[in-house]
């Protein structure tokens, strides 16, 4: 993976030395592509999957719980750094939205609704994922 990010900067920097400034796209490619295939490998080998036996499956499910919140809050986090984006970049604003009411109603309102349909939909994809085995 690190392989990948460095020949993609080393691009970046052979592309700024002939004036083609797409240094922003490639760094963010590079941050983006590698855990993508990362989770297409983790689940091809069938490492997202719990297997657990009968006696464990309120441990398993607690841990999945966990899992789901966690990834809930990515959800979250990633929907405010976008709302970031559109109030820095100025598209909120041409919709005329006051600061108050982006960041302190609106905002937070459409935060909890994603994080909770996030936290249901990974919820019900996570207890799926329990394998029960017998001994």
């Amino acid at each position: 993976m690190y392989m990948f990010l460095y020949s993609l900067m080393g691009f970046a920097f052979l592309l700024a030395i002939f004036g083609i400034d797409l240094a922003d796209l490639v760094i963010i490619l590079g941050v983006i592509i590698p855990p993508y295939f990362q989770e297409k490998l983790i689940k091809r080998l069938g490492l997202d999957k719990m297997e657990v036996v009968l006696d464990d499956i309120k441990l398993a499910r607690k841990k999945m719980i966990k899992r789901s919140l966690w990834q809930a809050l990515l959800v979250a986090l990633i929907f405010l750094v976008t709302a970031i984006y559109l109030w820095t970049s100025g598209m909120a604003q041409d919709g005329f939205y006051t600061f108050d009411f982006y960041f302190f109603k609106t905002i937070p309102l459409l935060m909890l609704i994603f994080f909770v349909l996030a936290f249901f939909t990974y919820y019900l994809i996570n207890r799926r994922k329990i394998r029960i085995v017998e001994d």
